[in-house]
């Protein structure tokens, strides 16, 4: 038969193809978390390494995007240009130790904390702690009014005349 061993490739090629996706799909869940893995211990040993020296004045994101180089973002107190230098020399340093030559570093400026926005929070506190007190107040004045539970019967459990409760 002459396309006898054709039909025998493609019956193994179809009978294997199931356990090729599979293991297909492995090394590529495989890849990923090595991948994934790699971007964590170098977010990790930056973040290390500045707070090492500076304290936690910065918490930096590593990512690596398919393609294209490493990204460092992080936010910077921008008022304090001498912080932001070290913090960028440190940065600079450690990826040097990571072997990570090509990166693109985003620095967004630190939101800075108004006064005023601080003040209007309390008085927001200040009100809600009110209202509290003033519920509490009502329903211990509610509760008060009224009749008190006969001795051995429970106050929670209310149950309709005729009806037992569940036990």
């Amino acid at each position: 038969m002459p396309g006898g061993s054709v039909r025998i490739a493609v019956a193994a090629l179809l009978g294997l193809s199931p356990i090729l996706t599979a293991l297909g799909l492995l090394t590529l869940a495989e890849w990923r978390d090595r991948r994934r893995a790699a971007v964590i211990a170098s977010q990790v040993r930056l973040t290390d390494a500045i707070s090492t020296e500076l304290g936690e004045v910065v918490a930096p994101v590593v990512s690596k995007p398919l393609g294209a180089p490493w990204r460092v973002e992080m936010h910077v107190p921008m008022a304090r240009p001498a912080l932001v230098s070290r913090i960028l020399t440190i940065t600079q340093a450690a990826l040097r130790d990571l072997r990570i030559a090509r990166y693109e570093l985003v620095l967004t400026p630190e939101p800075t904390p108004t006064r005023r926005a601080e003040g209007s929070r309390v008085r927001r506190l200040r009100a809600a702690r009110v209202d509290q007190l003033q519920r509490r107040s009502e329903a211990g004045l509610t509760a008060a009014r009224r009749r008190p539970t006969p001795p051995g019967a429970s106050r929670g459990a209310r149950h309709a005349p005729g009806r037992r409760a569940a036990s």
